[in-house]
């Protein structure tokens, strides 16, 4: 919806409450759908169906059930008391049930979902339109490369057509995964080879990145409800690149692959990437593994690149700043949109 409106119909009394709970969410589901659906033709993988889908999703449901009983084995109390955070142990379990029982090929549109992993619901808003102008403004292989992007038909995410850019339909978080892929090149390192993200949530990141680099090894740190969703978003996208599910302590990484970790084997990784990439993640997880993971001075990655916020769920911004700091050189903090931030960090 145009800005003016927004903010004409912010300026009349009793009006405002009604637009942001009944008129925008029914804006964002539905119209922006409606408007979307004809680019879903262009979006969709050549090699997707309605069949092939189904199949995916068992062969994610049976990952997630070897990964549930290996942290069973493990001892389920002591990983989630290490590894994961009061908020998200209810929504976990939500989010576990969704896709072992009432998962379909619309899952993207599934509220806990798009409010937690990802695909969130606010759209190509003005400051994201700012980040497309910005991306498209240098002639250099990422512009040209979001010039051509074309947004994923898997799980029917809600799209924007983006008016007066140029620039094909693409889901809000999209242009937030392109802007953080702008910040890397722009400022860490141009072109790189192997990456360990932590926290990947639905995948979105992790299918740019592969698209632009598509020779990367790319390692994927999560838990067994998400890293399900990762596998299943891959196998869809990309059937010819390999996606390895690792269910022992002791990890081989595959080089090439997208290879998908449980949050409790991290510490056994041999692998040094060119860069680390955390995007909110590593923010909203527990003190101690913050800690085991500087401790491993980030995989002894080249270049860190991690973005993080300031609100009341999680009050860890100090204690990451600080960490990164004490364990990095040439750190720079930087502030984002909404209370955010990012950090970028070298050896």
């Amino acid at each position: 919806m145009f800005p003016a409106v927004r903010k004409l119909l912010s300026k009349i009394p009793g009006v405002a409450p009604f637009y942001y709970k009944i008129l925008f969410p029914f804006y964002r589901n539905y119209i922006c759908y409606l408007r979307s659906k004809k680019y879903y033709f262009f979006l969709e993988p050549k090699s997707y169906s309605s069949k092939n889908f189904y199949q995916q999703l068992e062969a994610a449901r049976q990952s997630f059930l070897k990964w549930k009983e290996a942290e069973k084995n493990l001892g389920n109390k002591k990983i989630m008391d290490n590894y994961v955070h009061s908020y998200w142990k209810n929504v976990r379990e939500e989010i576990a049930d969704y896709l072992m029982n009432r998962m379909d090929e619309g899952y993207l549109r599934y509220n806990p979902l798009r409010f937690n992993l990802g695909p969130d619901i606010t759209g190509v808003s003005p400051l994201r339109r700012s980040r497309i102008r910005n991306i498209l403004k240098k002639n250099d292989a990422l512009g040209n490369f979001f010039r051509g992007f074309t947004e994923s038909k898997i799980g029917q995410p809600v799209v924007d057509p983006v008016i007066g850019l140029g620039t094909p339909a693409i889901m809000g978080n999209s242009v937030d995964y392109f802007f953080y892929l702008s910040r890397i090149t722009q400022e860490l390192i141009p072109k790189f080879k192997s990456c360990v993200e932590l926290g990947g949530g639905y995948g979105g990141l992790s299918r740019i990145i592969r698209i632009y680099q598509p020779k990367i090894t790319y390692v994927l740190i999560d838990l067994p409800e998400a890293l399900s969703l990762q596998l299943l978003y891959h196998k869809l996208n990309f059937p010819n690149f390999p996606a390895i599910p690792h269910y022992q302590e002791k990890i081989k990484i595959q080089s090439g692959a997208l290879n998908l970790v449980p949050v409790w084997s991290f510490e056994s990784l041999k692998v040094r990437p060119d860069i680390f990439i955390s995007t909110y993640a590593l923010t909203e997880t527990t003190d101690q593994l913050r800690e085991d993971v500087v401790k491993l001075n980030f995989f002894e990655a080249k270049t860190v690149y991690i973005v993080g916020g300031t609100d009341n769920k999680f009050k860890s911004h100090i204690q990451m700043q600080n960490l990164v700091k004490a364990k990095r050189k040439d750190v720079k903090i930087m502030p984002l949109r909404d209370n955010c931030y990012e950090i970028l960090a070298g050896l």
